[in-house]
């Protein structure tokens, strides 16, 4: 359990200068890359957040839950 927490507080701070007004790059774009899964609405699922990093040639993704305002969980991969 300390593990998870270490490694959420570090994602978190790592990931604090991106969400000062940074947005992501224009040419961003939803992909099908889920087998057999389907586009919905934020209204179906209000937990989920996606992560966004900026990398040297474009964007890594990451999927994560929200906990409260200040905290979303990953994966950290």
């Amino acid at each position: 359990m300390k593990s998870e927490l270490f490694v959420a507080i570090l994602a978190l701070i790592h990931l604090q200068g991106y969400a000062k007004g940074t947005q992501p790059n224009e040419s961003f774009e939803i992909d099908d890359k889920i087998f057999g899964g389907h586009v919905t609405s934020i209204k179906a699922f209000p937990y989920q957040a996606l992560v966004l990093a900026k990398k040297n040639r474009g964007f890594s993704r990451c999927g994560g839950s929200i906990l409260n305002e200040e905290y979303i969980i990953t994966a950290a991969n």
